[in-house]
């Protein structure tokens, strides 16, 4: 018998709207069929049983039938009103400003009320979403973003931007001024090298200082870890300083949770040798887009880290 459609939940909507199909039949010998909107097939499929289907309204579809074609028979059809789209609107970012792996709440308009394919970026790069809803998402800033426009994107139309500061790398040094960020996101190569860059944008470089990073060849495939880490600085007193690994879930990429693991420790003497020192520390992690943070803590005196070796299955690189 053919497949049959019952309802269209909703069934109206623009493109990128979410419709559930009710019906029965929708699977025939094992093979599953293929959901025809009038201009345009749904390539977006959430969910699919004999019973139900939730897919995505596909671009260039328009307003006509919608029916099922399974092993060569079509089920009956039901009319989808493809409407204009409405354009999102962001009203304002809580915060606006902090650190890569924070959540952030969006809020505004016409963000629809569930995600479905719709997208937040920072400054260019996707967002992962813990919750959505027609007024409010909540997105954790992504690895690597920068300084700039956060837009919701709701079935291909474009919010309005507002800005989000990211906390940047800053000079540390015998000034006394904050450490800030060392942000080292990964990159990957093909066999073992040395990668280095110039201190001029993390430290004081009156002591020439600069830093790099053994990076291991990775076999295709593997994912980056990081076991011990030596960090080699320069005894300008005694000065707190917080230690983080981070990236995302190891098996799901971009698109899974943030993950990770940090420690804090004391660096230098209070007789501030000036001499170079190493210390070695062995926090861990497995994840992929594996970072390496250093920050300094407030009122810890100056710092000057001059190189920091990071042991491990790493692919990392220096990030300016």
């Amino acid at each position: 018998m053919p497949p049959v459609i019952t309802s269209l939940s909703p069934n109206s909507g623009p493109v990128g709207t979410t419709v559930l199909i009710s019906g029965s039949g929708f699977i025939s010998g094992g093979l599953h069929g293929v959901v025809q909107f009038t201009g345009a097939f749904a390539s977006t499929v959430y969910s699919y049983t004999n019973t139900s289907i939730v897919v995505a309204v596909p671009a260039g579809a328009t307003t006509g039938p919608v029916f099922l074609e399974l092993v060569n028979v079509n089920s009956n059809s039901m009319t989808f009103t493809v409407s204009a789209p409405t354009t999102p609107t962001i009203t304002s970012l809580t915060p606006n400003n902090g650190g890569i792996g924070i959540p952030v709440t969006i809020a505004g308009t016409n963000f629809g009320a569930t995600q479905g394919t719709s997208v937040v970026t920072f400054n260019g790069l996707p967002a992962s979403v813990s919750s959505w809803s027609a007024g409010s998402i909540v997105a954790t800033v992504p690895l690597m973003a920068t300084t700039g426009p956060v837009i919701v994107t709701v079935a291909g139309v474009a919010s309005n931007s507002m800005t989000f500061t990211v906390t940047n790398p800053s000079n540390g040094g015998i000034g006394g001024a904050p450490l800030g960020l060392l942000l080292i996101p990964c990159q990957q190569f093909g066999a073992q090298e040395v990668q280095s860059f110039d201190p001029f944008n993390f430290n004081d470089n009156a002591f020439g200082s600069f830093y790099n990073w053994k990076v291991e060849e990775i076999a295709p495939g593997r994912t980056p870890s990081c076991t011990r880490q030596v960090i080699i600085y320069r005894d300008l007193g005694v000065a707190t300083i917080t230690a983080m690994l981070s990236g995302y879930n190891q098996n799901l990429g971009a698109s899974s949770p943030f993950v990770s693991n940090s420690e804090t420790f004391v660096i230098g003497t209070a007789g501030a040798t000036q001499k170079l020192a190493a210390i070695v520390r062995g926090l861990s992690l497995t994840a992929q887009n594996l970072q390496y943070t250093v920050t300094r803590g407030g009122g810890a005196g100056p710092v000057s880290i001059t190189k920091v070796r990071l042991e491990g299955r790493v692919e990392l690189t220096a990030y300016a």
